[in-house]
Order: structure tokens, then sequence, then C-alpha cells
């Protein structure tokens, strides 16, 4: 049974996909032959794929251009990190107050001052990169290591915990043209990484067109696919694997991520 027929595939197409207006092809396909409205059709959907397909990249670049300045933010308070540590003749002299970066990003109860740079317990810290980020957990010790001093979790693109949402720019949510077809069955987009490979709902965007109007003759259905290799159900075999737009046939997959070939597509 594939995944656009299961039960779960059915009940939930019962649900009206949002949409921002009617899809009608240009013209009728009345007087056509079968061949004739398959080629029609087909150049419809692969047109309206195309226009989908710049609208995710034009995301992309955007949400690259943010995480790439998080980035070199964050090297730089590294390095600041860095810099105290190996000057530092004795690391267990030092105090989290001590390293001005470490102070500024202090969100615990406990004093700084009270609190040395190898200490080993979790205290909280919030993110002065993306004030969105909020705080998390770690070790001094971890914040203080004297190789690669760690950072924000979103900042770094880590994986979120179990109940934790993702970085906004790192969630489905961040890429207008994916959170348009995300089935309400699956979740916010805020909840949702753009990076995870967790199966979730899509609409099916392919639906049945009254050959003598052009028009949409019935409801989307869905369809289930991992967020890392979203297969675009038009007709083409339209992918984002990995965070690019791809366009191609046979086995595709992201790194880190399931390979789906032919049993994670909806049409072909």
């Amino acid at each position: 049974m594939t995944a656009a027929s299961s039960p779960k595939a059915r009940a939930t197409s019962a649900v009206e996909p949002p949409r921002t207006g009617a899809l009608v092809l240009p013209e009728p396909l009345v007087g056509l032959c079968r061949a004739d409205q398959y080629e029609r059709q087909k150049k419809f959907w692969q047109e309206l794929t195309q226009q989908w397909r710049a609208e995710v990249a034009a995301s992309l670049e955007q949400v690259r251009a943010k995480i790439e300045k998080q980035n070199a933010a964050n090297r730089e308070l590294r390095d600041n990190v860095l810099s105290v540590m190996q000057a530092a003749p004795d690391l267990r002299e030092l105090s989290v107050a001590d390293v001005m970066v470490l102070k500024n990003q202090w969100a615990d109860t406990v004093d700084a001052a009270l609190v040395g740079v190898r200490d080993a317990t979790d205290r909280r810290w919030r993110c002065t990169v993306e004030p969105g980020h909020g705080s998390w957990m770690a070790p001094p010790k971890d914040r203080s290591r004297t190789d690669r001093p760690s950072m924000c979790p979103k900042c770094s693109g880590a994986a979120p915990r179990p109940g934790e949402r993702p970085a906004l720019e790192r969630s489905v949510a961040a890429i207008s043209a994916l959170a348009a077809e995300l089935h309400p069955d699956s979740g916010a987009p805020e909840e949702i990484s753009y990076g995870g490979n967790k199966p979730v709902t899509w609409w099916h965007q392919v639906p049945a067109v009254r050959p003598s109007t052009g028009s949409q003759a019935g409801p989307p259905s869905a369809v289930r696919t991992p967020v890392n290799t979203v297969t675009i159900a038009r007709a083409g075999r339209e992918f984002v694997t990995g965070g690019v737009a791809s366009h191609g046939a046979g086995r595709q997959g992201s790194a880190g991520g399931p390979s789906p070939g032919r049993g994670g597509l909806c049409c072909g």
C-alpha cells in the first residue's frame, strides 16, 4: 500500500488545504486526445513546479545568509573565549565572570563569579547572537574548552532535544513554499526542522482536472515523506534534497537522511 493510498492519507485529505487561488489550466482540454491532454497538464504542472522551486531557492538564500551571519558572530565569540583560556596561567583559578563572553551569556541563578570555568554542572546560558534562540543548558567546562568551546546549540544547528523547537531559521516556517504545503496533521511549521528525516504529511498537489474547463475537479490528497527529501507531487519528479532544490529521476537523498527512491514518490 502506498503512502498516498494509506488510511492515514485518505483520512487527512478531507481537510481543505490552504490555497491562494484556484488551480486552473490556461486552456480547456476539450477536443484533445488523451495523450495531448496529458501533455498539456504535464506542462502546466511542470511550470508551477519551476515557480515553486524558484520560491524555495529564494527563501533558502535568505536563510543561508542569516545562518552564515550567526556563524560569523559565533566564531568571533569562540575566538574571544579561546584567547582568555589560552592566556590564563591556571584555569582552575578562573571563574565564569572572568570570561566576558561567558559572563554576557550567563543566565543561571548562581552568581557567575562563584562558578569556575571548569565546573561540570549544567548551567543556564542565553544566546546573545540571536535573542529568539532563548536559553540552553551546558556545563561551564564545555563552554571553556581550550580546543573548541561549545556555543548556542541553535546557532550551531544541533538537533533539538525532545519537546524543543528548532531555530526558526532552520524550521519549515523559514521556507514559505514548504510551509504552505505542510499538512495540518503534521504540526506547526515552526515545530519541524527542514533538515529532519522523520516523515510528515504534505499536500498532494495534482488534483483531477475537468477536460471541458481545465479547472480543478476535486481536492488534493495527502502524502507522507521526510522533510529533508521533500517530494513535490506534481507532473515531474521534483525534490528538495539537503536544502537545495534539484530535479531528476531515480534515487535521491540528502546527507544524513534516507534515500527514498521510487518509494518516496507520490506520482511519477
